[in-house]
């Protein structure tokens, strides 16, 4: 649908349904505005996601200094899409993994940290509401254009999740893992990966339309389906 640039109206069937803001009865008292083409649309980035062999230049090539031209890259083992989220996991038999994270390496030109854990998550706005606020990680509101890293049980105090700029991108290398690590994207598609493989996280040439709610916003939704900032009740 973001390749067609079609609208996604979604209807809640479920539980929570956070993307899904309508119900059959939303769908039918508001169908004049929707099929008029008048309700609220948003536009949701999305992620890119690509995995290299092992062996490939570190961080895309750029691992040489300023003054070196990028080495080429082989064609990578998997590409993918997501709209919530990238997650490394550790997977069985469930050691804590080694991740080596770089953002933005064109002009960082190093590392920005190892660390070691049960994996990182890499999300979107959309996806700032799922995994990542699972592990820790905070909420984005959908207009940002920016991406969230939040480590999953890192075995370090300090390791808090970070915001950037939906214009960068960031790149995992896998030090050590597990015989089931795996790159999961939106929950659904998953490929193993082996150490010294690395992933890239970028932003999606393309985005989602999603068509709103007129009943609802963002902000009712976080207060009416997630419980946000909601006050403890009495027993």
């Amino acid at each position: 649908m973001a390749e067609r640039g079609v609208p996604i109206l979604g209807i809640n069937f479920g539980k929570l349904g956070f993307l899904a803001e309508f119900s059959i009865e939303d769908v039918k008292n508001h169908w004049p505005l929707i099929a008029s083409g008048s309700s609220r649309v948003s536009e949701r980035i999305m992620l890119e996601v690509a995995v290299y062999p092992a062996g490939a230049p570190q961080w895309g090539g750029l691992n040489g200094g300023t003054d070196v031209t990028p080495e080429p890259m082989p064609e990578p083992v998997f590409t993918g899409t997501a709209l919530n989220d990238a997650v490394i996991i550790a997977g069985p038999p469930f050691r804590m993994v080694e991740i080596e994270l770089i953002i933005e390496p064109a002009w960082s030109r190093q590392s920005a940290t190892i660390f070691t854990g049960d994996g990182v998550v890499v999300s979107t706005p959309s996806g700032s509401t799922a995994y990542n606020l699972s592990a820790g990680g905070p909420i984005i509101s959908p207009g940002i254009d920016g991406m969230c890293v939040s480590a999953l049980n890192p075995q370090s105090l300090a390791f808090r999740p970070i915001v950037f700029s939906g214009q960068c991108d960031a790149w995992m290398h896998l030090h050590r893992g597990n015989e089931g690590t795996a790159l999961v994207l939106d929950g659904q598609d998953s490929v193993p990966l082996e150490v010294g493989q690395q992933v890239r996280v970028k932003k999606y040439a393309k985005t989602l339309s999603l068509i709103h709610n007129p009943e609802l916003s963002y902000w009712t939704m976080l207060s009416h389906k997630m419980h946000w900032a909601a006050r403890p009740r009495r027993l």
